[in-house]
């Protein structure tokens, strides 16, 4: 009997042993596999189509999203879709309007057939006309106890001009508190650690292969000239198949992108936990959303 429990216990072990076993592998796999990703984009005048396809261990898993008048997403598990979002078929508007309007026939039907129920519903709105002036004397009633506080035009003036004083006192603290915040020598450590953390993650992110050919304009010639000095910056990191022409005449944005890459979101991941137990965030952020009352007592004394 002993044998027997023995050869059992040691058949449950080696289940679970091998279970972990494939547990371990497949977090292994997530992590250290990379996804690899091609996006593809085209806009001419008023029509857009892109397409988007993510593939993981060599195409075990697959995402497709698309959108060419409707938007199209799909996984699939080698040949067989486990995910498909289907489009809702819109309702017809005739039948809708048909049976508002047999609604309201049937409505003025009931109402003709029972006068006390008319009757009794012209009461409710001759009540409910009656509620309404009552609160509208309330509110001007209201309306002349606060303004009764205020016995001349100077007054008023004066009240006018300490509130908008009081309004400035506190934009001024705010700037000047969140100014000490951004100079402080903490808050300079903390955005260059950040700065290296955003490097590492587009160098994780940012696709291998990318080419474009983009008109650009925003329609005004200064803001389109500034546009085309942030792509001027940028363009050493993007590659030279990345082209951008500018238009100063009017507002556009049409072209053709292809971009190719892959992710390891073990990379990612180490980068997201830095940033996440990394306290210095949260006192940062905790700062940025002070609460403005104390700032406007400072303001007020």
């Amino acid at each position: 009997m002993s044998v027997i429990l023995l050869k059992v216990l040691s058949m449950i072990g080696i289940i679970l042993l091998a279970i972990l076993g494939l547990f371990l592998l497949l977090l292994l796999l997530v992590l250290f596999f990379p996804i690899v990703y091609r996006i593809d984009g085209e806009k001419m005048s008023e029509q857009m189509e892109w397409n988007i396809r993510v593939s993981w261990l060599f195409g075990f898993v697959r995402g497709i999203a698309e959108y060419q008048d409707k938007f199209a997403l799909k996984i699939k598990l080698l040949f067989i879709t486990i995910y498909r979002n289907e489009e809702k078929h819109s309702k017809n508007i005739r039948t809708g309007f048909d049976k508002v309007e047999g609604s309201v026939s049937n409505k003025s039907d009931t109402t003709s057939s029972n006068p006390q129920k008319a009757v009794a519903k012209q009461s409710d709105a001759n009540k409910a006309d009656q509620l309404e002036t009552v609160s509208i004397e309330e509110q001007n009633r209201n309306s002349e106890k606060n303004g009764a506080g205020f016995h001349t035009k100077t007054e008023k003036i004066k009240y006018k001009i300490h509130s908008t004083y009081d309004k400035i006192n506190t934009i001024v603290a705010n700037i000047e508190y969140y100014k000490s915040v951004l100079e402080d020598k903490d808050t300079h450590l903390l955005l260059q650690d950040a700065w290296g953390i955003l490097g590492k993650l587009w160098k994780a992110l940012k696709p291998q292969k990318c080419r474009a050919d983009i008109i650009f304009g925003t329609g005004s010639p200064d803001t389109t000239g500034y546009a085309l000095g942030v792509y001027g910056i940028l363009s050493p990191h993007l590659g030279r198949k990345v082209v951008v022409t500018p238009d100063f005449s009017q507002a556009i944005l049409e072209g053709k992108v292809e971009m190719v890459g892959r992710v390891i979101v073990f990379t990612v991941l180490v980068q997201a936990l830095k940033i996440f137990f990394d306290q210095r965030y949260k006192q940062f952020i905790h700062k940025m959303k002070r609460d403005g009352q104390t700032l406007k007592g400072k303001a007020g004394a």
